[in-house]
């Protein structure tokens, strides 16, 4: 796995946040895609987390808010 995450290069680098919630658990996942001046592609996971529901009953849109809590 490489150590260096943005190749300081032209292109284009874009941050993306990805938020999704169950009934059973929620979580989040943070990776890098960049655009090279070339039209080359690539994409570099940064991190992730997921977390069980809580026991106590919430409705999906409160998992969802948690959810983007977590990507925040």
């Amino acid at each position: 796995m490489p150590r260096r995450v943005i190749d300081y290069t032209q292109g284009v680098h874009e941050l993306h946040v990805f938020c999704d919630a169950s009934e059973k658990a929620y979580g989040a996942v943070v990776y890098l895609r960049e655009v090279s001046s070339e039209n080359e592609v690539g994409i570099n996971f940064l991190t992730a987390k997921a977390k069980v529901s809580p026991l106590k009953l919430m409705t999906i849109p409160k998992l969802e808010l948690q959810a983007a809590l977590t990507g925040v």
